[in-house]
């Protein structure tokens, strides 16, 4: 198993995703079972994910993945842990190709929220936004209760910091992600995108002028002062933001509390 990890590693290296050493195994399991109380516990059997209803996943899957699509496609959960997620404000660019996030293993969040449309509604609640309008996000592992959190800290912010995030433009969702089969963070209502100010919002597809074209990232999004600090208030509550992804999609806000939650995020 060891020797399969070195491949992944080595894999992931070569496209350029990866600037550090990942944590050990054991340790990033760990890391998950603080980030999802609700849903996982210990397991005292190595490169073992286990649930609380006694299913058992694999961590690492063995698989050499043949590039950065069948990793998005394909991704363990090794491998979604495999990139580290920048805590600090970017200084520039992401390098190609490092989408901390982007990467996730869809059984996995089958199994958190739920494996069909049906499903994930049931564990739906409304958050109260601005304006008198709500949202609707899962409650599974609190995730509700984070952006509740959100919500709570921008109302101490001055009126121009809220006005950013003001308009809600999509939380729950089911979907694929475009031009893929795979769903979208969306699809378990455990994502929300804003229509941020113009010039903001950004995704990297609708800035391609050929669908073979390479993104160039809008780095002058990473000047705006009142942007970062929304973006942090979301990192402390367990968000990450699809901005500081290669393949960017400033308007993006997830649940993904396992990449930013303690030493795990640099």
């Amino acid at each position: 198993m060891r020797k399969s990890r070195q491949i992944i590693v080595a894999v992931i290296c070569a496209l350029g995703l990866l600037s550090a050493a990942p944590l050990d195994s054991a340790d990033t399991i760990e890391v998950l079972i603080r980030a999802y109380p609700e849903c996982l516990i210990p397991s005292d059997k190595p490169n073992t994910v286990l649930w609380k209803d006694g299913t058992e996943m694999p961590f690492d899957d063995g698989i050499q993945k043949t590039g950065f699509e069948d990793l998005l496609n394909r991704a363990s959960l090794s491998d979604q842990m495999s990139i580290p997620y920048p805590r600090s404000w970017p200084a520039g660019p992401p390098a190609g190709n490092a989408d901390p996030g982007r990467v996730r293993n869809e059984a996995f969040f089958r199994k958190m929220y739920g494996d069909t449309r049906e499903q994930v509604r049931s564990n739906l609640v409304s958050v109260d936004w601005f304006g008198g309008t709500s949202v609707t996000f899962t409650s599974v592992n609190g995730a509700a209760r984070a952006l509740c959190a959100v919500r709570e800290d921008l109302q101490k912010m001055p009126t121009e910091v809220q006005r950013y995030v003001s308009k809600p433009i999509g939380t729950f969702h089911w979907r694929p992600i475009a031009g893929t089969r795979r769903l979208s963070m969306h699809s378990f209502g455990a994502a929300i995108d804003f229509q941020l100010p113009q010039g903001l919002h950004r995704y990297w597809k609708w800035d391609l002028a050929e669908v073979k074209d390479t993104p160039t990232y809008p780095a002058s999004i990473l000047e705006d002062a009142t942007l970062k600090q929304i973006v942090e208030l979301f990192e402390r509550h367990g968000f990450i933001w699809g901005g500081k992804w290669f393949h960017y999609d400033t308007m993006h806000f997830e649940y993904r509390p396992e990449l930013v939650m303690g030493k795990w995020g640099d």
